[in-house]
């Protein structure tokens, strides 16, 4: 978190204007809409530089692929999120950016959504912290044919590397992700509507489609068979005590799911076992959410009606909110990396966003307490 990187784009001015200006291919969170949101544009040149890494100046690749990524909540015309691909038009650059960033993709957020800067960094801070999958993240500046767009925050796609550094090296399963309204269900299945980030060489979905019949015909037993459940119940127990409402468990939304096996063509269900990964956690933490037991989610209805299920459920929050959301953990780990944020925020000239900040901090104080009021106990928030 402590690297800045400055992301310089040179483009045509008339392709900046196109893509800063365009409206997504079926409209504004039209979710049903499966095809291309965007067309990518081909960029002159990106140079790269970090304060830590990647050393040695500024690092220049030419023809690299830019693409508009704000969609619903975070669109912008005048900040608009993007999508940096070095490798679609020039292969060489893969090799090349790989060796220096790990990637050859970069997604820039505009914290439209967050204007304290920091919730989603801290969100997946905290899903580090709880053993679940996270992206790694840190501020850039960045400027298009000279003008200063401002801060963003740089956020590790969820790709080939991230699927690697969060799977045991594992890139040989099948990747989903999963917007609002999608499910284990045979409707959304049947309408084509989740999309494959294959990471196999098979793309036609036959692990997915298993997983959603063998759920719907046998309920929480079928589950088992295709869901890693206990890491189902860590990720269901973030969600509740991050108050991620446009999380999965919630608006069925801003996740993925990833299956961390060998991917075969044609599976059983031994070849079958979904891990989720949280995503776009920029609206955490709002003081204006309440602590819940989201039941919006076909596996999330499955844990709540089953008692013993529900039982492991509360377990879990129970021990994040002793462990994670702890006095002890926040006055030594989490409000100190809430302080370097905010001083490289400030650094970066965002000297405005104190209060935002601490409402963050406020919020993330309450959770130990809301954790327990979900499951029935009482402790005192911390103060």
């Amino acid at each position: 978190m402590n690297n800045v990187v400055t992301i310089r784009i040179t483009m045509p001015q008339s392709d900046w204007e196109a893509l800063r200006n365009a409206e997504p291919y079926g409209g504004i969170c039209n979710y049903a809409y499966t095809e291309d949101r965007y067309d990518w544009f081909k960029t002159t040149s990106v140079e790269i530089a970090g304060s830590a890494f990647p050393s040695g100046g500024f690092h220049s690749f030419e023809s690299v692929a830019i693409g508009k990524k704000s969609y619903c909540g975070s669109f912008s015309t005048s900040k608009p999120s993007l999508k940096l691909n070095f490798s679609k038009y020039v292969s060489s650059n893969e090799k090349a950016i790989e060796g220096l960033v790990g990637t050859q993709y970069i997604t820039l957020n505009n914290c439209v959504q967050d204007p304290s800067y920091i919730r989603q960094p801290l969100g997946y801070f905290l899903f580090k912290q709880a053993g679940l999958p996270y992206s790694r993240c840190n501020f850039a500046k960045v400027y298009v044919n000279g003008t200063d767009y401002g801060v963003y925050l740089n956020i590790e796609p969820i790709k080939k590397r991230h699927i690697q550094n969060n799977f045991n090296d594992n890139d040989e399963g099948n990747l989903y992700e999963i917007e609002e309204g999608e499910d284990f269900t045979q409707s959304i299945i049947d309408a084509d509507r989740i999309s494959c980030e294959s990471m196999s060489k098979y793309s036609n979905m036959k692990d997915l489609e298993l997983a959603t019949t063998e759920i719907s015909d046998n309920g929480l037993s079928g589950m088992a068979k295709v869901i890693d459940i206990n890491q189902f119940l860590r990720f269901f127990a973030m969600e509740v005590l991050l108050k991620h409402w446009d999380g999965y468990t919630n608006k069925l939304n801003n996740a993925y799911i990833y299956n961390d096996v060998v991917a075969v063509k044609t599976p059983s269900v031994n070849d079958v076992k979904f891990k989720f990964i949280p995503w776009g956690v920029d609206r955490i933490l709002q003081k204006t959410e309440k602590f819940q037991l989201y039941d919006a989610s076909v596996l999330g209805k499955l844990v709540l009606e089953d008692a013993n299920s529900l039982a492991k459920l509360k377990m879990e929050i129970r021990n994040y909110s002793n462990t994670i959301f702890d006095r002890g953990n926040y006055n030594n780990v989490l409000n100190p990396y809430i302080d370097q944020m905010q001083n490289i925020l400030i650094s970066l000239g965002l000297t405005e966003l104190t209060s935002q900040i601490e409402g963050v901090r406020e919020q993330l104080k309450l959770v130990k307490s809301g954790g327990f009021q979900l499951i029935g106990e009482f402790s005192a928030a911390l103060v």
